[in-house]
This record gives C-alpha cells, sequence and structure tokens, in this order.
C-alpha cells in the first residue's frame, strides 16, 4: 500500500463539531444523510482508537525512523474535534497498566 501524506493545511476544509454535524441533519433529514453521519461516527470511532494506540506507543517508545511518522499522526489527531468531544474512554485495567508502564519507564 502506497503512503499518503497528510493534506496540508491550504488544502483542508473547517472541521465540523458534533453539533454542527447535528445540523446538517437537521436541515437535511434524509437517508443518504444518516448513512453520510453514520459513516463519520464510524470514522471518529478509528480515530478515537487510533489516538490510544499514539499514546500506546508514546509510552513504550518507537524507533527513530518511524517519529515523524507518529508526530504527524498525533498532530493530526490532536487536532480533530471528535477527541475533544468524546475522548476515548480506558478501561479499569487499561489505566492500571498504564500507571504501571509510566512508573517502569521513570
Amino acid at each position: 500500500m502506497a503512503a499518503r501524506d497528510f493534506p496540508t493545511p491550504e488544502t483542508q476544509r473547517k472541521k465540523l463539531s458534533a453539533a454542527a454535524l447535528r445540523a446538517i441533519w437537521q436541515r437535511n433529514p434524509t437517508p443518504e444523510v444518516r448513512d453520510l453521519l453514520w459513516e463519520i461516527y464510524r470514522l471518529q470511532d478509528i480515530a478515537r482508537q487510533a489516538y490510544g494506540v499514539v499514546t500506546l506507543t508514546r509510552m513504550w517508545g518507537i524507533d527513530k525512523p518511524f517519529l515523524a511518522r507518529l508526530d504527524a499522526l498525533d498532530s493530526a489527531l490532536f487536532a480533530e474535534p471528535c477527541l475533544w468531544e468524546r475522548p476515548l474512554g480506558w478501561s479499569t485495567a487499561e489505566e492500571q497498566a498504564l500507571k504501571r508502564l509510566s512508573r517502569g519507564r521513570r
């Protein structure tokens, strides 16, 4: 699979909040818009999961050749409104494991 670069700021459109997406639905309550909003929700969930992987990778460390790619992904995810409107929830077991990892790195 070919690697893709993240879009440059001048090619990006404004990021839509949950409220903006809800307003689109209220203006256009059609089956097609519902399908598109479901797909957006599903992709946002993948973004939340990816943010969790970025967090874990930062804690475990990563080889230098991959650091630039991780930084680019981290920056792209950090700018996504969905991650701030509905943050990733960690289970109790995950939180305990993260604390153990953190203590082990000190």
